[in-house]
């Protein structure tokens, strides 16, 4: 390789390098003007503004974890047993043995959306302070929904019964 044929920069003298300096030093050169400033800034905040904007809509669409879950609706037993729960924690807030803290609530509301579930799965061991039984609840839930659907079945075959009569 011959040194021939590498472009070489222009070079720049030391005297004219401290001019520049010694000008921008003194205020004389501004490195950028008041508008090409000003353009900057606010380019810049109505960037900020409108990545907030946009982050924000994002968070607010509804987000689907599968194509089956998003469309999937609640069926009649699901229903059936969110409503027996919510008319059991109205119900039991009225109730004096239920009233001190969370546990004792949440054993009550058991008890009354379904005490044959509750004695099957809670009975010998009730929830206590600070545990989370998330298979027992899970537990719970299937049972009162079998439970849902037993009476639905029952329900349906007294209604044939009446037909055919």
């Amino acid at each position: 390789f011959s040194r021939a044929s590498k472009r070489q920069r222009p070079s720049i003298g030391l005297r004219e390098l401290m001019a520049v300096y010694g000008n921008m030093k003194r205020g004389r050169m501004r490195r950028f003007s008041v508008r090409t400033l000003f353009a900057f800034v606010s380019s810049l905040v109505l960037f900020l503004c409108a990545s907030t904007l946009f982050f924000e809509v994002c968070e607010a669409a509804p987000k689907a974890k599968g194509k089956a879950r998003s469309r999937r609706k609640m069926g009649a037993v699901d229903k059936d047993y969110h409503l027996r729960r919510e008319k059991c924690s109205k119900t039991v807030e009225d109730m004096p043995e239920c009233k001190g803290n969370d546990v004792k609530r949440e054993n009550c509301v058991l008890k009354c959306v379904s005490p044959e579930c509750y004695e099957e799965l809670y009975g010998s061991d009730p929830l206590e302070e600070g545990e989370l039984d998330t298979t027992r609840g899970r537990l719970f839930r299937n049972c009162v929904k079998q439970e849902v659907r037993r009476m639905m079945e029952e329900d349906a075959s007294a209604k044939g019964n009446k037909d055919e009569i």
